[in-house]
């Protein structure tokens, strides 16, 4: 359960990181949350803000398009193998489903000034 738990959360963090998911992306991830490429542009937006927050920091976010939402948070901030990193936490309401889904993801920023998972 622990190992699928961290598979999913890798899965949706580098589908969060990719420039657009295609359709075909979509359906090969199934297990991820259907999210629109506007979806994950508004997601990427509220957390931009997160260098610069503290801890406990959150951000709520509507697709009316969609009909998604959701909350991201800041949970925590700390050095990883000398690299500044955050664990953040996806809170996503999916149209048409009764429960939302929750992804935790640890990102560090690497020399490159990328955010990628360590």
């Amino acid at each position: 359960m622990w190992k699928h738990a961290i598979g999913v959360a890798a899965a949706f963090a580098f589908f969060l990181a990719a420039p657009g998911p295609s359709d075909a992306q979509q359906k090969y991830y199934g297990f991820l949350p259907p999210l629109t490429k506007q979806d994950i542009a508004l997601i990427r937006e509220k957390t931009d803000d997160f260098e610069r927050s503290a801890a406990g920091a959150s951000e709520s976010w509507s697709n009316p398009d969609s009909g998604n939402s959701g909350v991201v948070t800041l949970m925590q901030k700390f050095v990883r193998q000398g690299y500044p990193c955050q664990q953040i936490s996806y809170v996503l309401n999916m149209n048409g489903e009764s429960s939302p889904r929750q992804y935790t993801v640890v990102w560090c920023k690497t020399e490159d000034g990328e955010w990628k998972i360590l």
